[in-house]
């Protein structure tokens, strides 16, 4: 063991070291009493509600990509990052329910349905659809996708619904049931073709038709009943749009649009199915972008089309005469997205806005007199779903939020939002407060509701990479790459200052009672108090480890108090300090320190290999369960006994762990997307894929409850 002098006794030397007790401690650590205290250094509020750089400029790539490669804007295209794995989906005995699911895939365009008359709407997160009730906020998540899903379709009867990927030829088709749960897994379609950027019912539910744009066009028509493909065709031009046909009565004819052509298909029923085409061009400001119909009929007997173009423009159409009625320019950027209700006009552009004509008529020179209402948003229009009037719907963005818009009100507010496109690094749970935080590598920091997962605020702090997460009280700790810790308050999400640690990376941070235990990736764990009394006076000590620290646990057991660390090494090493008796602060720096190394061991034998170690304490820190990132294996080590004394066998390279005591279960996130859980006692493993990509993080602060973060997506489970 070892000894420093009490703080109080060193006030005219802080940095004083008894160097008869430094020449004692062994050559591998240190303690430092040098860090002395330190205010945090106050700095100005960060903008609330920031919309990441690093998105942005994701986005801007993946636009200049489509531009190369010929792809219009509105098309979905498959991004690398963002690869789902494609491995079987497991069978479940964990019971593991999930409860909410944080994201909105944003990449996708038409992948929002508002079902009006039933209460919910649907959308997509990665390879998962999600119905929500609209009032209550419920959820219920259908994964039948092994990639990126695309664009979502509701049948006009309102019977069945469907969904495509992405990525490959794959629809997944479902009943809606008009109860809990509210959509019914029916059958799938799938064909050695490319990806779908669009699907939409004909016929009601009779026929589903899919396009395709990348490096082919094709149109695919498919049999419901039967559930293949019944007719096809190859396209020299990309397709940019389709809707069904609403003045035939057997609705099985639609129309396409794609460069300045709209074409009219009809399908013949039969096994083999037939379609016909008859099409017209016009010249426009551009080319054509989106389509909609009217839902009124005309003087002429018929309802029409509306089209919106990459010059800001629109066009309508008369199918019963075949001809174009005029082109007229309303917005200042391409027109993503057209909706049109009564004799109003919806349109969503590339310029973070949606705007509203209440009235027009088409017999007057002008028929758009009157100026728009304009709501702004913060990202591009992907979505549109409004209700019949067009008063009410949801509105999805390019960022990856989903809006609710009321016209009638004139207000959109934010429901939905996420780490789109980037990998959740970590989630902090308050005990007290019902809220929860998250951190990506798009540098945003996102604070959010822990029962509802609403977002209740969003900071972006410039230059500055954030990688641990702590809860302390009412204060949230931010551990970045730049050696800093940043303090938010829980209450009103304000910046409270930073403090500079080291100049390494912070990789975990663990508070325990009124310490904080902060490891970095030099290899140093420091001891950090939060003076209670004087919020955010920091005192530290330092242990150095001299290798990167990838994982730390703390325990308090009377008057003795435990805590470990897990190094990139792949060994774990597990010490012990023995406080006065009448000492309640668990940790303070007051008083003597005396320190004893309980245990250490290795679990790999490949020092030529970094990886991620994890260990946590179990069986009131007599024991330990660790694993790291190269051994698929989780074990138990026995402090008294020095040894091993259980083994597991895991599915994947473990990333996470955490322990739910009161159930003996420990839980493992890793590689392939699977959440394990372990029965210690029985030694009993059951697995799920629980995300597409790379469980990255979970967090528990009881039982019950479980968060989990992945690629562009956060899910709260509940465990029976």
């Amino acid at each position: 063991g070892f000894r420093l002098k009490a703080e109080e006794e060193a006030k005219e030397d802080e940095k004083a070291i008894d160097e008869r007790i430094f020449a004692k401690l062994p050559q591998n650590i240190r303690m430092d009493a040098s860090a002395a205290s330190k205010p945090p250094v106050k700095e100005e509020d960060l903008p609330p509600n920031a919309k990441s750089q690093a998105l942005l400029s994701k986005i801007n790539e993946l636009n200049m990509k489509k531009t190369e490669l010929g792809i219009p804007s509105r098309h979905y295209m498959h991004s690398e990052e963002a690869e789902i794995l494609e491995s079987p989906y497991l069978d479940s005995e964990a019971t593991l329910t999930p409860q909410f699911i944080v994201g909105y895939n944003g990449y996708s365009h038409d992948n929002i349905v508002w079902h009006e008359s039933a209460g919910w709407a649907a959308y997509t997160v990665r390879n998962k659809l999600v119905v929500e009730e609209v009032l209550g906020k419920e959820q219920e998540m259908y994964v039948e996708h092994d990639s990126e899903i695309s664009s979502v379709a509701l049948s006009m009867d309102k019977q069945m619904f469907a969904t495509a990927s992405g990525r490959k030829t794959d629809i997944a088709l479902y009943n809606v049931t008009g109860e809990k749960p509210k959509l019914k897994f029916n059958k799938r379609f799938t064909a050695e073709n490319e990806g779908i950027h669009t699907i939409r019912f004909v016929g009601n539910h009779k026929f589903v038709c899919s396009l395709s744009c990348y490096p082919k066009t094709a149109l695919m028509v498919w049999n419901c009943s039967l559930g293949t493909c019944v007719a096809s065709e190859t396209l020299k031009y990309p397709i940019n749009d389709l809707r069904v046909n609403l003045n035939d009565e057997t609705y099985l004819s639609f129309a396409t649009i794609g460069n300045n052509e709209i074409a009219f298909w009809k399908i013949k029923p039969g096994i083999k199915a037939k379609l016909t085409k008859q099409a017209d061009t016009v010249e426009a400001k551009g080319t054509f972008a989106c389509l909609a119909q009217t839902p009124f009929i005309e003087s002429e007997g018929n309802r029409l089309f509306v089209i919106g173009t990459t010059g800001g423009s629109v066009l309508f159409y008369n199918t019963r005469n075949r001809s174009f009625i005029g082109e007229y320019s309303l917005l200042d950027s391409q027109v993503s997205c057209v909706s049109i209700h009564s004799h109003s006009l919806i349109l969503g552009g590339l310029s973070h806005t949606l705007h509203r004509y209440d009235h027009f008529d088409l017999s007057l020179p002008n028929p758009f007199t009157s100026k728009p209402r304009t709501i702004t948003l913060d990202g591009n229009v992907t979505s549109i779903s409004m209700d019949e009037k067009g008063n009410e719907g949801q509105i999805g963005t390019d960022i990856g939020t989903v809006w609710y818009v009321n016209w009638e009100e004139n207000k959109a507010i934010k429901i939905h939002d996420g780490h789109l496109g980037f990998a959740v690094r970590a989630i902090g749970e308050a005990e007290k407060e019902p809220v929860f935080v998250s951190t990506a590598e798009d540098n945003l920091v996102k604070f959010w509701h822990k029962d509802r997962c609403d977002e209740l605020q969003t900071v972006e702090i410039p230059d500055t990479t954030i990688t641990s997460i702590a809860i302390h009280k009412d204060l949230c700790i931010l551990g970045s790459a730049q050696g800093q810790l940043r303090f938010f308050s829980l209450k009103d999400f304000r910046s409270l200052g930073k403090l500079t640690l080291s100049e390494g990376e912070l990789t975990v941070i663990v508070a325990a009672g009124e310490s904080l235990f902060v490891g970095d990736s030099l290899g140093a764990l420091r001891i950090v108090v939060v003076d209670s009394l004087r919020p955010l006076v920091i005192k530290a000590k330092e242990v150095l480890m001299l290798q990167k620290i990838t994982g730390v646990d703390v325990q308090k057991l009377g008057g003795k108090n435990r805590f470990l660390t897990a190094l990139e090494d792949g060994s774990v090493k597990v010490w012990e300090r023995v406080t006065p008796a009448e000492k309640k602060e668990p940790f303070g720096l007051s008083g003597n320190w005396d320190f004893t190394e309980l245990d250490s061991f290795i679990l790999s034998q490949r020092s030529d290999v970094v990886s991620k170690t994890l260990a946590v304490f179990f069986k009131r820190a007599n024991e330990v369960l660790a694993c790291t990132e190269v051994v698929h294996e989780l074990v138990i080590r026995d402090i008294r006994m020095k040894q091993f004394t259980k083994r597991f066998k895991l599915l994947q390279a473990p990333l996470c762990l955490t322990l739910l005591e009161s159930k003996n279960t420990a839980a493992i996130g890793g590689t392939e997307g699977i959440l394990e859980i372990v029965e210690l006692k029985s030694g009993k493993v059951n697995s799920a894929r629980v995300h597409g990509g790379r469980v990255e993080v979970i967090s528990s602060k009881n039982d019950s409850e479980m968060i989990t973060g992945s690629f562009g997506e956060i899910i709260k489970w509940k465990v029976a």
